[in-house]
């Protein structure tokens, strides 16, 4: 009869190890519910909620909050970068998830680790058909999960009983126990006993670097927001020089009309100009007032406060690299690139744990004890005892556990994809912004001399124009194309700044400070 049974467990285990049909049938089972249940639900899912769509009201207008200029707060970028880095609410709320997941591991290995309990109590009976008396306990024990997937545990514990009327001693008790469990075939190795825990951790891991790549993106943005400030400032300064010219012309149109060496056309075509202007700049203003209240509220700080960005001139930093070596390096440099690989990896440790759980429950478990006990003045101890027992359980509905396997298949399909993807977004997010860089850079060289050519014209058309040569429509064209070139050009020196930097975190290499700077 052993030996049938033998032969039973063997052809059990190379059926479950070795079959893949065996596998293959739980894969197949979950793939019939799939397509049922989809089949089921699909029809009219997205067109009954489609159907009882709500719109949205129309935005009322903002409230408008004149700006302050009195008691201005300067910000360099620097500390503008600081205060974002200590204040920002969006900074600090990902510090806290980078926390929760530093929790999440400490939990666990709590869970993992040598686990203490004890217990202490005192129970007092008594009642008109008993005597009275008092039954005392104090318990403390110990357990490890073990790397093969088995648990062992040791406790010990005493006891004090008396009673109270009879006058008899005190009986004392005492016993120690350890006890191992060990799963032989469903739970058995270190993958599916530590899962929780591996998985922990990789997860803390994984918040770490997405924590970094946020400090990048939140630098770049801070950094995005204070040249937006910056660039609008120029605006409104080149189109109060621009207004200013537009006076100017508007006098000299009046007292050259006045002696007949311009026509009435040109005198209100300069008034018309500065009245153009003077609406323009207020707009710019107004523009200028909203970036600054948006960035206050970027950086924490009371609405109130004036704030204003430092004067600085706009230069431009030269990006000289390597197309094909930017691409080669942001392969092997990318935090998310190493997080997707590594997630391929939790996915394919996924599949081989749901594979595990198909198995059969095989488990191995011993028990030792030794007792004593002392009543007066004499103690008795105990030969002890000791118990093993092997468990076969075979499971006749494993629909749970099958799901779970396709599921996991599921999983690392989707993560092979989103590692593939992943590598093809990183070679097209540095050929995209490596060709923005060189673009923005060519910008700056033909708007420097934009404004070179423009200020010459202006220069020529206001001294024909004085000479009577021309009207003044050559001056406001010329003026115009000035102030429009003086605007291109600032605001391709600062977008190159931001694009060079943003080259720098898709290659790998914007390594950011704790105060929100980097390591140029």
């Amino acid at each position: 009869m052993a030996r049938h049974v033998r032969l039973a467990l063997a052809a059990l285990l190379v059926l479950c190890l070795g079959c893949r049909s065996y596998y293959d049938h739980y894969e197949s089972g979950a793939d019939r519910d799939i397509r049922s249940i989809l089949t089921a639900k699909k029809p009219g899912a997205v067109d009954r909620i489609q159907a009882d769509t709500i719109m949205p009201d129309p935005a009322g207008p903002a409230e408008h909050k004149p700006f302050d200029p009195d008691r201005v707060r300067t910000l360099s970028l620097p500390e503008a970068l600081g205060l974002a880095t200590e204040r920002n609410r969006s900074f600090k709320s990902r510090i806290e998830d980078t926390q929760l997941s530093a929790l999440s591991v400490s939990d666990q290995r709590r869970a993992f680790g040598p686990i203490l309990t004890n217990s202490i109590s005192y129970v007092f009976a008594n009642s008109p058909s008993a005597d009275a008396s008092g039954d005392s306990s104090a318990r403390i024990g110990v357990s490890q999960i073990l790397p093969t997937g088995g648990t062992v545990s040791a406790s010990t514990g005493a006891a004090a009983a008396d009673n109270y009327e009879s006058g008899a001693s005190t009986v004392y008790t005492h016993d120690v126990t350890v006890s191992f469990e060990q799963p032989l075939l469903r739970g058995f190795g270190r993958e599916p006993a530590f899962e929780a825990l591996t998985q922990a951790e990789r997860d803390a891991v994984y918040a770490i670097r997405d924590f970094e790549l946020f400090r990048q993106d939140f630098s770049i943005e801070t950094v995005r927001r204070y040249y937006s400030i910056l660039r609008q400032k120029r605006v409104v300064e080149n189109q109060r020089k621009n207004l200013e010219q537009f006076a100017f012309l508007r006098r000299r149109s009046d007292a050259l009309f006045e002696i007949g060496r311009v026509t009435a056309a040109d005198k209100f075509r300069a008034v018309q100009r500065e009245l153009t202007a003077a609406n323009t700049l207020i707009t710019d203003q107004e523009t200028l007032e909203a970036l600054l209240n948006d960035f206050k509220i970027f950086l924490d700080l009371p609405t109130e406060t004036p704030v204003k960005v430092e004067e600085v001139d706009p230069v431009m930093r030269p990006a000289d690299i390597d197309l094909k070596s930017a691409i080669a390096a942001a392969l092997h440099n990318r935090l998310e690139l190493v997080t997707a690989a590594e997630q391929l990896e939790d996915a394919e440790r996924g599949v081989r744990i749901a594979r595990n759980s198909l198995l059969p429950d095989l488990d191995l478990a011993t028990t030792v004890t030794v007792a004593g006990s002392k009543v007066g003045g004499t103690s008795t101890y105990g030969d002890g005892s000791h118990s093993a027992s092997v468990e076969l359980v075979l499971p006749l509905d494993k629909v749970r556990e099958r799901n779970s396997y396709k599921r996991a298949l599921i999983d690392r399909d989707r993560s092979r994809r989103a590692y593939s993807l992943a590598v093809q977004d990183v070679k097209v997010e540095v050929m995209d912004t490596y060709r923005r860089v060189r673009r923005l850079a060519d910008s700056v060289r033909i708007e420097r001399a934009n404004v070179t050519v423009a200020e010459k014209r202006l220069e020529n058309a206001k001294t024909r124009f004085e000479a009577g040569e021309l009207g003044n429509r050559d001056v406001v064209e010329a003026q115009l194309d000035l102030l429009r070139a003086q605007n291109a050009l600032v605001e391709a020196i600062l977008d190159h700044e931001v694009s060079r930097l943003q080259l720098k975190r898709d290659i790998g290499i914007l390594f950011i400070k704790p105060d929100g700077t980097w390591h140029e």
